[in-house]
């Protein structure tokens, strides 16, 4: 889409062995590129967006969110757009297995790129959102099942203590599809260890943008009725109503409460005139992880958006308002996670302005880091009108 000026993007395997879709591309902010130009090694100090694109599980790359990540980086965040396998090559799963490896791999490596392995986002958009949030749920599950398991092995061993409500882990379906399994349902030891080497604590927030987080039946009608038939969707869904319900985080919560505890912050951005996803499925997500004990959980509906607004439409008009959203959200985090000043002149007033219960902090966080939004890019900057017929005309 016209990114062909693009510079200072380094392209990375994030599975050793793996195939041509394990790798994801870093794309280096300024000061990051400056140092690394000279041979230095950058200070690890800007925020690290890991971004999961969509694709309907089908269709997906990694160069689809690559305008997301310009701007960005432009804001002085290290962006790392992950590329991975997708239906038919894997299931769900494998979809899920190949980003927990790129994750581990960027809180592992975002560092030498100039990254705060403290401040690591994922980041997800429609089937990516789903991928996204579907593995945290479960990562949160499996943290669960770790801690039972050494508190029943204290108290075995002569401690107190048994494994505390809501922990049990939940059994999941198999599939029988043996290809699927062999080629994304399982792990080497190699792999098994690298995914290992994050825990839920490791992510400092989650973005949803248009996600799916609940694939029941009346989204598949929904699905069905723009098309896509369910043949196919019970192919890429699952065949079973109790595997496609595993492959729902909204599900896993519902079943598993304590999960919500173990989960970041999270974000869930959706367009009030998204075709293919309703924009229900992030107020119920929404509702299920406040319901489960969840602290800090937004929604910010885009009136008049449709879906691949976060990634194209608002892009090319350089309208950046879903890129503003995240980045001043990732500035409150900061802030309510106890961090000393984040760099502001204004520490003070932000701290309190992040922590309040009304909406004043936004506009608090604009002034005082209005630098990072400036930066943003004006170019492309299509009209408007242009965008909306394309709107009208996208099954999307």
């Amino acid at each position: 889409i016209g990114l062909v000026w693009e510079k200072n993007i380094i392209s990375v395997r994030y599975k050793k062995g793996g195939g041509l879709r394990h790798s994801c591309d870093v794309w280096l902010p300024v000061a990051a590129a400056n140092a690394l130009a000279k041979g230095e090694t950058p200070e690890p100090t800007a925020p690290v967006a890991v971004i999961i694109a969509g694709g309907a599980f089908v269709i997906g790359h990694k160069g689809f969110v690559s305008m997301m990540c310009r701007a960005l980086r432009c804001a002085g965040f290290v962006c790392i757009s992950v590329d991975y396998r997708y239906w038919p090559q894997v299931s769900m799963d494998g979809m899920v297995e190949d980003n927990d490896l790129a994750i581990g791999w960027a809180v592992q490596n975002c560092a030498q790129y100039g990254g705060d392995r403290k401040r690591v986002i994922v980041v997800g958009h429609s089937s990516g959102a789903t991928i996204g949030s579907l593995l945290l749920a479960r990562r949160a599950s499996s943290d669960l099942t770790a801690a039972a398991a050494a508190k029943t092995a204290f108290g075995a061993s002569g401690g107190a203590g048994t494994a505390g409500a809501g922990s049990k882990p939940q059994q999941r379906p198999q599939e029988r599809q043996p290809q699927q399994r062999e080629e994304g349902g399982s792990r080497t030891p190699g792999d098994a260890a690298s995914s290992s080497s994050w825990t839920c604590s490791d992510i400092f927030g989650f973005v949803g943008l248009g996600g799916i987080y609940h694939l029941h039946d009346a989204f598949m009608d929904h699905l069905h009725g723009k098309g896509i038939d369910y043949t196919i969707q019970r192919r890429v869904f699952g065949e079973t109503k109790l595997l496609r319900e595993d492959r729902s985080p909204s599900v896993l919560v519902r079943a598993q409460p304590a999960v919500a505890d173990r989960l970041p912050p999270v974000l869930l951005i959706h367009g009030t005139s998204d075709k293919i996803v309703p924009h229900e499925q992030s107020e119920t997500f929404r509702a299920t992880l406040l319901a489960a004990g969840a602290s800090d959980v937004r929604v910010v509906l885009r009136e008049g958006e449709g879906h691949n607004d976060p990634v194209i439409h608002g892009p090319l008009m350089s309208d950046h308002g879903i890129v503003r959203d995240v980045i001043l959200n990732v500035r409150r985090w900061r802030c309510l996670s106890g961090d000393a000043d984040d760099g502001s002149p204004r520490a003070a007033e932000v701290r309190e302005a992040a922590a309040a219960a009304s909406e004043d902090w936004e506009s608090t966080l604009a002034a005082a880091f209005w630098e990072e939004l400036k930066a943003l890019p004006s170019f492309p900057r299509l009209p408007r009108s242009l965008i909306d017929l394309a709107r009208h005309i996208t099954p999307f």
